[in-house]
């Protein structure tokens, strides 16, 4: 099972509402996977959570209809990693009162308003729209959270209500949908956390404060590596250029300063600039050190020419 999937499992089984959220709960989902059968006069959810069957029931039920009637099927058909496709029926009188709510013309005024009612909103979009690639425990480098839309219109009114959480999203056109997304580790925790996913926050800063670890390991062996490559090409340089020297004009030739040099890194030719001052306990400076062995890298360059 998939991260997003688990997610919204968890969110579905902590799932309470209060009544004057139901209808903007119900709205989001009969916005992205609902539809209204013309000829049995009634709504159906289309969804691969068998979870959702019971959020809808307690939404109904908060509305006390006299005879509620939820029915919930399997389709035949089959969708994502070979789970089942759920039909969620409503009743007639109870189709009947949402659409005559959801088709009045100040509906997302009057039950989209509230905080509580927002969120209750935005929690269904993300149960019936979201998609993306967040994998624990994997090498991804990046998140991805999208909620993809059929309605223009609908997928800039999410975009407002998150931005009112502080939530900044991004949004292209895939074909005919359209894709509101998040790809900010910052902004999909704090979404889930506005929804109640809780366990899914948790993980998610757990997986980065392990990826962040294994980076900064990586980093520092990274540099340790480039600092043991910059000390041996180095090194070379300067064991060839002494014994450029020895071959020609012999060290003898050289002040006692330079010969003293010389003879200390043929002895120790894998040690540190570092090392090195150690050794001679410190009588000079590492830039004094350092001059000196270029000095010798420039009369051996002068000899060879």
């Amino acid at each position: 099972m998939s991260f997003i999937q688990s997610t919204k499992q968890e969110v579905l089984n902590k799932f309470k509402i209060l009544k004057p959220n139901v209808l903007s709960f119900l709205f989001g989902l009969f916005k992205t996977c609902g539809e209204f059968n013309l000829n049995l006069k009634c709504i159906k959810f289309i969804t691969n959570l068998e979870q959702l069957y019971s959020a809808v029931n307690l939404c109904i039920n908060s509305l006390e209809f006299e005879n509620s009637n939820i029915k919930m099927e399997i389709l035949e058909e089959k969708t994502f990693n070979s789970n089942f496709k759920y039909e969620i029926t409503l009743g007639k009188s109870e189709s009947e009162f949402l659409m005559e709510k959801f088709t009045s013309p100040n509906f997302e005024e009057n039950y989209i308003k509230t905080k509580a009612q927002k969120i209750a909103f935005i929690k269904a979009i993300f149960i019936s729209t979201t998609t993306g690639t967040i994998s624990l425990n994997s090498n991804a480098k990046s998140y991805l959270l999208e909620f993809i839309f059929q309605e223009y219109n609908l997928s800039e009114f999410f975009c407002e209500l998150l931005a009112g959480f502080d939530i900044l999203s991004k949004k292209i056109v895939r074909k005919t949908q359209f894709v509101v997304y998040l790809n900010k580790l910052d902004f999909i925790c704090d979404f889930f956390a506005l929804i109640g996913a809780t366990n899914a926050v948790l993980e998610l800063q757990n997986e980065s404060a392990i990826r962040n670890l294994r980076n900064n390991i990586n980093r520092q062996n990274n540099c340790i590596e480039a600092n043991i490559n910059k000390t041996i090409n180095a090194s070379v340089k300067q064991i060839h250029a002494i014994n450029v020297i020895q071959n020609t004009v012999g060290l003898d030739s050289l002040d006692y300063s330079l010969q003293e040099i010389c003879l200390l890194r043929l002895a120790n030719p894998e040690e540190s600039l570092d090392q090195l001052l150690k050794l001679l306990n410190n009588k000079i400076s590492k830039s004094g050190l350092n001059h000196r062995l270029n000095k010798i890298i420039k009369i051996a360059s002068l000899l060879e020419n």
